[in-house]
């Protein structure tokens, strides 16, 4: 891979990201809930900081 790819991928990457912030926050301006607030129980992973039970 030549630094200039490597230039490209981490634009690219960095492109992508600042959009899915903009993405992210405009949903939290619409007030749509996040998708840790709307998954079923069933799919939430157990917290290793409570207890059991």
């Amino acid at each position: 891979m030549e630094a200039r790819d490597l230039d490209e991928c981490v634009a690219l990457i960095r492109d992508y990201t600042a959009r899915l912030c903009a993405y992210t926050d405009f949903l939290d301006d619409l007030g749509a809930p996040a998708p840790h607030e709307t998954r079923p129980a069933s799919l939430t992973l157990p917290r290793h900081d409570q207890p059991h039970g």
